[in-house]
């Protein structure tokens, strides 16, 4: 499971309704996978990534997001497939990306090797 933070919150698990997340790790490649739990409504909020794994300077890039994939078009989609997405790290050294204005009850999957 992977901590997630919303509105400048601390990171914790995910709560009922939020956006859910998890990664997989294979030796140097990290999957994170990401669900919005929520039936009706759209979540976000900036998720914890492997801070070895992902240095500063780094992207993920989306490889998987099914409300683009029912739409048929990336048009008006965040976080389309094959968009990047930025590595932050805060001054603790917590490092993790921003995930926005994802539609419900879709799943996005991304991976720090394209």
């Amino acid at each position: 499971m992977r901590a997630i933070s919303n509105f400048g919150a601390p990171f914790r698990f995910a709560e009922s309704g939020e956006i859910i997340a998890w990664s997989r790790i294979l030796d140097d490649e990290e999957a994170l996978c990401i669900v919005n739990a929520h039936g009706r409504e759209i979540r976000g909020g900036n998720v914890i990534v492997d801070a070895n794994l992902n240095p500063s300077g780094s992207e993920m890039t989306v490889k998987v997001n099914t409300h683009e994939s029912v739409n048929g078009t990336s048009a008006t989609v965040a976080h389309p497939v094959d968009s990047h997405l930025p590595v932050k790290r805060l001054n603790d050294g917590t490092t993790f990306v921003e995930i926005r204005n994802v539609q419900p009850s879709e799943v996005l999957v991304l991976v720090n090797h394209p």
